[in-house]
């Protein structure tokens, strides 16, 4: 076959095929991408859910147990996201275990990466956990700064989950700006 000749009419649209480094190096870029964004995400998720739960703990205390509440609710939080990241490792051993015991058809379309989904379970249990642990973390910075229980004290669990979505959606925002050209 000659050169000049093309061998096919269809070559023109063929794709190249990416050698197995060119894969790998493409697979590694979008897990770092993926790994920075769940922590930004969880970051932002960890100062919203602190400073909702300390506004709602200390809207109606003086200003000198803002510190104490503010801090309790940093640790309360920074536990929250340690126990859930070891929930939703549970939760995947469970996924994992019950896949086990159910047969399995030949046909079955090839399952999706099992990591991606034990750091999504674990992302979203830490996203949980960061605003329960805010909440419970600023109650006990009430009791740590000597005051008795009040009235807010009760909806400071809808003030850490109200100051992480806004905080998520608001960094959602900025970083869907810059990635668009406006």
């Amino acid at each position: 076959m000659d050169d000049s000749e093309d061998p096919s009419p269809f070559a023109a649209f063929a794709v190249p095929k990416k050698s197995a480094v060119e894969e790998y190096q493409e697979r590694s870029r979008r897990s770092r991408r993926t790994m920075r964004r769940m922590l930004g995400c969880v970051l932002a998720g960890l100062a919203g859910a602190m400073a909702g739960a300390t506004a709602c703990a200390a809207f109606d205390r003086p200003l000198d147990a803002l510190p104490s509440i503010l801090i309790a609710a940093g640790c309360g939080s920074l536990l929250g996201i340690a126990v859930g990241w070891l929930l939703g490792a549970a939760c995947f051993g469970a996924m994992q275990m019950a896949k086990q015991r159910v047969p399995t058809q030949s046909a079955a379309p090839p399952s999706r990466d099992p990591m991606a989904t034990l750091k999504g379970l674990m992302f979203a249990w830490s996203l949980i956990g960061l605003a329960i642990g805010a909440s419970e973390g600023a109650k006990f910075g009430v009791h740590w700064a000597g005051g008795k229980p009040g009235p807010w004290d009760q909806w400071t669990i809808v003030g850490s989950l109200a100051g992480a979505a806004f905080a998520i959606g608001l960094l959602g925002f900025i970083s869907r700006g810059h990635s668009a050209d406006l």
